[in-house]
């Protein structure tokens, strides 16, 4: 009996935890540490693993709005960013960035918008660092699959 017990108790935690980690907040933050991450590992250099884990990221198109360098918006597409991101492999020599807290989190449908504060610096030869504090929101949309997929990035 009390063996039966502690078997159902480990599985309603299990189970818990499983419907917990699904819900789309807690999946869209996880994919926007994931993204945050692969900034982390660019100066290492990317590999092939990276390249395709940015890929399952990205949407066909990226919108991009960096206030620091322009009001403008520009959208880039997933060829585009993998491109920028192997060339900043090959030109970081460090960088470390870091969600420090997730500011907000609004989700409508198949849209979602993650507010979060991030702390990061990257170093580049012949290039001013950037270093500081940022507010970042991150445009996620479902795919034809279903998947959560960035389509949007706002750095204030």
């Amino acid at each position: 009996m009390k063996r039966n017990l502690i078997i159902l108790t480990v599985l309603v935690i299990i189970t818990g935890v499983l419907i917990w980690r699904s819900q789309p907040d807690q999946v869209l933050k996880r994919r926007s540490k994931d993204l945050i991450g692969m900034v982390n590992s660019v100066s290492v250099g990317p590999g092939i693993f990276d390249l395709n884990r940015l890929k399952i990221l990205l949407a066909d198109e990226v919108a991009l709005e960096i206030e620091q360098v322009s009001k403008d918006r520009e959208v880039v597409t997933e060829a585009q960013v993998i491109s920028a991101y192997q060339w900043l492999g090959e030109n970081v020599k460090r960088s470390s960035f870091e969600i420090v807290e997730f500011v907000g989190i609004n989700i409508d449908g198949s849209q979602a918008a993650i507010k979060a504060r991030v702390e990061g610096v990257i170093e580049m030869e012949n290039i001013r660092s950037m270093e500081g504090e940022y507010l970042v929101t991150f445009g996620w949309g479902k795919d034809a699959r279903g998947d959560w997929v960035l389509a949007q990035l706002i750095l204030e």
